[in-house]
This record gives C-alpha cells, sequence and structure tokens, in this order.
C-alpha cells in the first residue's frame, strides 16, 4: 500500500506549516505530515520552510534572526482556501498536536544553507520527550546532516532527498544506512525503482498534486507520495489500490 503523506500539512488548501494545516491533514487518514525545521535565534526547533519569512508571510526576515516570541506574531497565508493563520509553530506545538495519533512524521532538516548548530541534538531531545521514535523519520538535502544524526541517534530511519538523476540511489542509500530515498517525481522511473527495491530502499515521492502522476506511482506500488493535496491522494489510492 502506497503511504499517503501531507505535505507541510495540508498546504494545497491551508497555508503551509502551519497548525490550522496540520490540524485539517489529521482530519483525513493520512499516514503521515511531512514539515520542516529550524533554529530561532533563542534556539527553539521552529517549524517553517524557508530560511526567510518574505514568501510566506511578507516578512523580509531571517528565522535565524527571530526570537519564538517574534516568530508567533507573523501571519502566514497560502493554500487555496485563501485563510490565514498566525504563528510559526514550533516543534514542541506539533507534536503535542500528534502525540497520541496513529501518523508518522516526516522531518525535513533545512540544513542545506544555514548550519544550525546542534540542531540534530535539539531535534532529538523533543522527539524522545514526546516518545516518538518509532513514528518520526528525518530526511535532508544535506545528507552529511543525516549521517551526523545517527551518530546521535542510531536507530532513527532516515531519507536522503534527492533533486537529481541519482546513479543507483538505492546503494547510496543503502551504503549510508539511510531507509529511503526521497526523489521528486520527475526523477521515478522504471530502472530507478527497480534498483531501489533490488537494495532494499523505499521511494518516498515528492511533491505529487497531479491525479494521474498520483495513479502511475500507486500502480508501481512506491512507497509513499508526499503531496499538498491528500485528499486527491487519498482517493487515488482508493480507486488503484482499494484502500
Amino acid at each position: 500500500m502506497t503511504r499517503i503523506i501531507a505535505h507541510r500539512g495540508f498546504s494545497g488548501l491551508y497555508p503551509e506549516n502551519t497548525m490550522l494545516a496540520f490540524r485539517k491533514a489529521v482530519e483525513l487518514p493520512i499516514d503521515g505530515i511531512e514539515l520542516d525545521v529550524h533554529l530561532s535565534l533563542d534556539g527553539e526547533v521552529v517549524v517553517a520552510h524557508d530560511e526567510n519569512l518574505r514568501r510566506v508571510a511578507g516578512v523580509d526576515r531571517a528565522i535565524a534572526d527571530m526570537t519564538v516570541q517574534e516568530l508567533q506574531q507573523v501571519v502566514i497565508r497560502g493554500g487555496d482556501a485563501g485563510l490565514t493563520d498566525r504563528g510559526v509553530p514550533t516543534l514542541r506545538q506539533y507534536f503535542e498536536l500528534v502525540q497520541s495519533l496513529p501518523i508518522f512524521t516526516n522531518i525535513e532538516l533545512k540544513t542545506g544553507f544555514v548550519r544550525y548548530a546542534g540542531i540534530e541534538e535539539k531535534v532529538m531531545a523533543l522527539v524522545d520527550a514526546f516518545d516518538l521514535r518509532d513514528r518520526v523519520l528525518f530526511s535532508s538535502f544535506n545528507h552529511r546532516s543525516l549521517t551526523h544524526l545517527h551518530t546521535i541517534a542510531p536507530d532513527m530511519d532516515c531519507a536522503c532527498l534527492v533533486m537529481c538523476h541519482l546513479e543507483r540511489a538505492g546503494a547510496y542509500a543503502r551504503e549510508r544506512g539511510f531507509r529511503w530515498v526521497n526523489p521528486h517525481f520527475s526523477f521515478i522511473s522504471d530502472e530507478t525503482v527497480a534498483e531501489m527495491n533490488a537494495e532494499g530502499i523505499g521511494a518516498q515521492v515528492w511533491t505529487v498534486n497531479d491525479a494521474d502522476v498520483m495513479r502511475d506511482l500507486c500502480r508501481r506500488d512506491i512507497y509513499a507520495i508526499i503531496t499538498n493535496h491528500p485528499d486527491m491522494a487519498l482517493a487515488v489510492r482508493r480507486e488503484v489500490q482499494g484502500v
């Protein structure tokens, strides 16, 4: 069965990476949520995609230069529903929402441009505080960040994010102790899927918002689809896989 992961929450309709988007996502029978984390100026783990709030809030400031108190006052906009939500959430707030729910969380470590010192340790401390090791996996374009996380918590599942035709992607992931490769959907081919399957590596494909692409991925029995439109993906999965 292909898992359905809500990308930045239910971001197709609601402002991405907000508590509103997360609350709306968990109203659906999804399998997981994908979100992104940074560190605030005062060292808190916060949930946002970009390093700067210009795109989602019209605030031309870096997250790393703002305190949690300042971030909680920002109004985030986005999504087809035309709604807003106040506050960049903390990872703690998100965990409080999902701790008792039967879903997993893909935490993307946003360490590609800003090297947040100690972010891996801080995130793992929160994972352990909420006893969520068995329901969290990590991804990043910065594969060194994932390797460092494995030195802290060797048992944690990791997925290497890629935005290219990575040769022998399955072998690359397996040799580094990663369980998944998270590729853009445009880089999925029969050859790539076969190689990853042979290496025992799953594919969590992003960001899939087209029903025909979803159908193709479900027919291939891809491990997971990451989408802004989890409602659409759930309907396609029922159509193709009957679940």
